[in-house]
């Protein structure tokens, strides 16, 4: 799924502010698994001409002809359009954690789809305000996103359209050029609605703020190595584990090398394997399992910092 959507994130830079996308996303509903069918049609001219322009750089353009060699032609109103084409078969756990995050949901069931789509995570998983090589910002009335839900029963609440021919359909046009965010909602269950879901979602979520309430730099022995610091952390209401990152650099950054985290059911943790004399910084924050059957995370502490301790002979009396 990601690698289909990082190709959509190139095919969608491709098109700019003139050319036009069509993106048909079809999700079929049965007891075990999402069926989903994703065809992309983008405009041949636009693609042909992007790859002429001279400022396109060479690996660029030998990667977007790669591409669209896998594609096939098709007349849409006249024109040629490059059609791409993938399906995948996902479980429903696939499915959530596959889409999740602590702001989106998307929460699927054999009776019940509900799901926030952000344009981001749909067109690339980043944000589409300039490519790398400083084209035009994507002009999103100029994409077309339809979703179509087929159920094995018939939909009874839905804030999409039901197929007058086939009431276990729905289709839902989703329009990014006015929504960032937009939700969609669909189920067979008399006694689901859109709010019900977002409550049991949230109440799945509910997790206490915890804080660093002390932090103490362990003694060192003669022969040790390393040093350690004991952190006592306040409890949080229902967390089951709370996790301690800390790094030399003040700002931690959970994607550096330098950064390490350590995992703990407890709110007393010991971190071992530090540098002696040296001024660390740490953060924490609870988790807990959500919806997804994964483990969601709360809000991280401030930042505090300590330096630990080096050896030091005791004084004789």
């Amino acid at each position: 799924m990601k690698k289909l959507l990082g190709l959509v994130l190139v095919m969608a830079m491709i098109v700019g502010l003139c050319g036009c996308t069509i993106v048909n996303e079809t999700n079929t509903i049965s007891d075990k698994i999402i069926n989903q069918v994703m065809t992309y049609d983008i405009k041949k001219q636009v693609v042909d001409d992007y790859m002429k322009d001279p400022n396109i750089d060479t690996e660029q353009r030998m990667y977007l002809m790669q591409l669209v060699s896998a594609m096939s032609i098709v007349k849409i109103d006249g024109e040629n359009y490059y059609r791409y084409r993938e399906s995948s078969n996902e479980t429903f756990k696939e499915y959530m954690v596959d889409r999740v995050d602590n702001d989106s949901i998307s929460y699927v069931t054999k009776d019940t789809f509900y799901e926030n789509s952000d344009r981001d995570n749909v067109f690339g998983g980043m944000a589409l305000g300039y490519s790398e090589n400083g084209q035009i910002p994507i002009d999103y009335s100029q994409v077309k996103y339809t979703l179509t839900l087929t159920f094995a029963n018939n939909v009874v609440n839905t804030n999409g359209k039901i197929d007058e021919t086939n009431p276990k359909k729905v289709s839902f046009d989703l329009d990014f050029s006015k929504n960032k965010l937009i939700t969609t909602f669909a189920t067979t269950n008399k006694n689901n609605t859109m709010s019900s879901v977002l409550q049991y979602v949230k109440g799945t979520r509910a997790i206490g703020q915890t804080k660093i309430k002390k932090i103490t730099a362990n003694k060192v022995k003669k022969k040790a190595k390393t040093a350690s610091v004991t952190i006592k952390l306040k409890k949080a209401k229902n967390a089951t584990r709370y996790v301690v990152e800390y790094s030399t650099k003040k700002k931690i950054d959970p994607e550096s090398y330098l950064t390490d985290s350590k995992t703990s059911k407890k709110t007393t943790i010991k971190i071992k394997g530090l540098k002696k004399n040296k001024k660390y910084y740490f953060r924490a924050y609870p988790k807990k399992i959500d919806y997804t059957g994964d483990y969601y995370s709360g809000i991280t502490t401030k930042v505090k910092s300590i330096k630990t301790k080096k050896y030091k002979k005791s004084k004789k009396k």
